[in-house]
């Protein structure tokens, strides 16, 4: 009886075990993906302002993207010292679509593929300042955009549909075109 009772207890044992090693969770697409990412509020609220929506729910997409988490936007408005609040970067359509999409370049890149160099984003304006910068780290990476910011990489090689993502600190910066003088 005694040993009955031990076998079953290991049966329930190795049954828990497979259940809780049952792998990372997939989401089905980027946006997906945002959609269930507690540190992904801010993102929540400007994919779709920048009118992204479609484009991120695409399971199909092979992209990797480093998208900032709340702390990384809540820090550019801190940086800007009052010039700019969230409201006015979500209210800006057009370069609020320009910032998120630098975040994302063709390709996946999980980590241990990751290398040193350039990526091209994917912003609309194609030019020199929208290549973001991978340096190597120690066992890990960092990027720096076109104005110079830091954003260090907080959660690896999360998959979303055929994308991968990858969390960061900052809120990468393109090189936005000088505006026209009034003469």
């Amino acid at each position: 009886m005694a040993r009955h009772g031990l076998l079953v207890l290991a049966l329930m044992l190795a049954v828990s075990l497979q259940v809780c090693h049952a792998g990372p969770t997939i989401n089905k697409s980027i946006l997906a993906m945002v959609q269930r990412t507690s540190s992904l509020k801010t993102l929540r609220t400007a994919i779709p302002a920048a009118g992204l929506n479609g484009t991120l729910s695409n399971k199909n997409l092979k992209w990797t993207c480093f998208l900032p988490v709340d702390k990384a936007f809540n820090a550019l408005v801190k940086n800007l010292a009052g010039e700019v609040t969230l409201a006015d970067l979500l209210a800006d359509k057009a370069s609020l679509a320009e910032v998120l999409t630098y975040h994302c370049t063709e390709g996946t890149f999980l980590k241990s593929k990751m290398k040193a160099g350039s990526l091209s984003m994917l912003n609309d304006e194609k030019k020199a300042s929208d290549i973001v910068q991978v340096v190597k780290a120690g066992t890990g990476f960092y990027l720096r955009d076109s104005l110079g910011a830091r954003a260090n990489v907080s959660s690896w090689d999360n998959i979303a549909g055929a994308a991968v993502v990858h969390l960061i600190t900052g809120v990468l910066m393109p090189g936005f075109p000088e505006p026209a003088s009034a003469h």
